[in-house]
């Protein structure tokens, strides 16, 4: 569960288990854990190996999704349902995200259930991008524009406005 309280990267550490890749501030106790006995822990399974602090929150630094970064001109591995073709370095890795661990989904209907969408746009309403934004406990159901803005809009897209099932950054 993201949400733990950060100043600075420093401030945050990944956590994992069989069920998930967590930030969390050891300074403010640690995420639970699922418990189970899996093969290979998600953050590894995921290739997610840094936490960060994003306007004052840690967050898991995702890998990227985004299809429209792919310069190479091989095909993206198939993936199953709830994920995504991971890029790296202009061309497809071969591994499929879960999309709570993309950086960027195609369009809103690729969030899961109980996930916010949160569209960034551009100059003359130009989609720049959308990612998909986990329960955030802080809000307390209130998924929108007065509790996610100030977190997840980025300085460069300050005005959130509420939208059909989820929030618009400009």
């Amino acid at each position: 569960p993201d949400g733990f309280p950060c100043q600075e990267d420093g401030d945050c550490a990944l956590a994992e288990d069989c069920c998930g890749c967590y930030a969390y501030n050891p300074m403010f106790g640690s995420p639970g854990n699922c418990g189970g006995q899996c093969e290979q822990q998600k953050c590894a399974e995921w290739g997610l190996t840094a936490a960060a602090c994003e306007q004052g929150v840690c967050v898991v630094k995702a890998k990227s999704c985004n299809q429209d970064k792919v310069l190479c001109d091989a095909l993206p591995p198939e993936c199953k349902e709830g994920t995504l073709p991971q890029v790296d370095g202009g061309c497809w890795t071969g591994a499929c995200l879960p999309i709570e661990a993309c950086d960027w989904v195609p369009d809103c209907s690729h969030c899961p259930p109980g996930d916010t969408c949160k569209t960034t746009q551009g100059e003359g309403d130009s989609c720049v991008q959308h990612e998909c934004i986990p329960p955030f406990p802080e809000c307390f159901g209130e998924q929108n524009c007065a509790c996610l803005g100030p977190v997840f809009c980025p300085q460069e897209f300050p005005s959130c406005v509420d939208g059909d099932g989820g929030i618009v950054c400009s």
